[in-house]
């Protein structure tokens, strides 16, 4: 488990503010990751179709993608307990503070989905791990898909807060310009 010290020590090591509404760019690698993994399949089918004349190894895409989708756990995880450390959910998504970047949230959730997605289709579907439809497929699909229903849940409370009739923010290309009585 990751405790307050070591939460600590990775914003000293990174030498971030804890108090920044900024804080939802932690999650900016899980997007990276997921296009990265897409590009390595993409780029492995085609190789391996055009030049080759095969079919990409099961296997090699396993690997490569159980890599992509536990780098994104793991970031997932600090990243939440950091958000939740300095209470960046209860602010700026339960609470009343507005902060264009904290849209930063929903990118990351829709990412994990996608690439879980290839996960499930090329690593545990064409290796013989799971077969598609089974109860197991089903049963894997769970924390991508809540993750997927907790993303929307997240957009809708920023779009209800950012975009109802009586917000007082005013917004210009991102940066919060006044503060109307």
């Amino acid at each position: 488990m990751l405790n307050e010290r070591g939460v600590k020590v990775i914003y000293e090591s990174l030498n971030l503010n804890l108090n920044s509404n900024y804080n939802p760019s932690l999650w900016v690698s899980i997007p990276i990751l997921t296009l990265l993994g897409i590009t390595f399949v993409r780029l492995t089918s085609g190789i391996s179709h055009n030049l080759l004349h095969t079919s990409p190894s099961p296997v090699v895409m396993f690997v490569v993608l159980s890599i992509f989708i536990s780098l994104q756990i793991i970031t997932g995880y600090v990243g939440y307990v950091v958000l939740k450390k300095v209470g960046y959910f209860d602010e700026y998504v339960g609470g009343e503070k507005k902060s264009p970047g904290s849209y930063a949230l929903i990118c990351p959730g829709v990412a994990f989905f996608v690439l879980g997605m290839f996960f499930i289709s090329w690593g545990l579907v064409k290796t013989g791990i799971v077969q598609m439809f089974s109860p197991a497929y089903y049963a894997i699909l769970i924390p991508f898909v809540l993750v997927q229903f907790k993303t929307i849940n997240v957009l809708n409370k920023l779009n209800k807060k950012h975009f109802r009739e009586d917000s007082k923010n005013i917004y210009n290309e991102g940066i919060l310009l006044e503060e109307a009585s």
